[in-house]
């Protein structure tokens, strides 16, 4: 049912899917033929594991996601088969037992109501295409901090910004999380600039500085930016 082209595309538009596995620590220990795995690279270049049935979640997510708050529920005796979750409070909204139908159009039919009626209690959700890209442009930005690349870091997040303005609250705040992120990076540089200046090598700091006052204009750092390149002229 989950490789059912009409839920695939339902799914994508309507849906955030969580899974959860009891006994992954026994299935790690046994490796029965149903829970193989394979390692891969994650978005970072690190080496992780998954299970061949669960590509693209790693046996770390798994795990956390089996003790975290949003399932707790379904390790009841009643455990459904599918349970519906409201992702505004977590609170279960019910869901299809065991035993009932489980066919594409039994589960979107079911699921269909309840993302009605989110959606008239709180708007419209986030497209998962642009979850996708702000989840993708943190990690390139997170790689290029890294590198030292800061220029090109906020040319992407002024991309993220951009895309995102007038999107949900949500997306807006890890956009702004980023923005924090890649600040932070700039501040530490400008640090060292001024440590630079106050040595006595404003010469040597100026086209640093000037650089710097360019890139930042519009941000909280501006000012300080410009200030440190005025210092490298006087």
């Amino acid at each position: 049912m989950l490789a059912n082209p009409s839920y695939i595309k339902f799914s994508r538009e309507s849906c955030v899917e969580l899974m959860c596995m009891k006994d992954i620590e026994q299935a790690l220990a046994e490796k029965p033929a149903n829970a193989k795995t394979y390692m891969s690279k994650d978005p970072y270049g690190d080496e992780v594991e998954y299970f061949e049935c669960c590509p693209g979640v790693t046996i770390k997510q798994m795990l956390a996601l089996h003790e975290g708050k949003p399932l707790e529920y379904m390790k009841g005796p009643l455990m459904p088969y599918t349970a519906v979750v409201d992702p505004h409070t977590l609170q279960d909204l019910g869901g299809i037992q065991r035993g009932e139908a489980t066919s594409a159009a039994g589960f979107i039919e079911v699921i269909s109501r309840h993302v009605k009626a989110l959606e008239e209690q709180h708007g419209k959700g986030v497209e998962a295409k642009l979850w996708e890209f702000v989840a993708d442009a943190q990690v390139r930005i997170d790689l290029l901090l890294g590198e030292g690349k800061l220029d090109k870091a906020l040319a992407l997040l002024e991309e993220m910004e951009s895309k995102t303005a007038r999107e949900h609250e949500t997306v807006r705040r890890k956009v702004g999380a980023t923005r924090d992120t890649v600040l932070a990076d700039f501040k530490s540089r400008l640090d060292a600039l001024e440590k630079q200046i106050e040595g006595g090598q404003g010469g040597q700091a100026r086209a640093e500085a000037s650089r710097l006052a360019k890139l930042l204009k519009g941000t909280d750092l501006a000012e300080r930016a410009s200030a440190l390149e005025a210092k490298t002229k006087s």
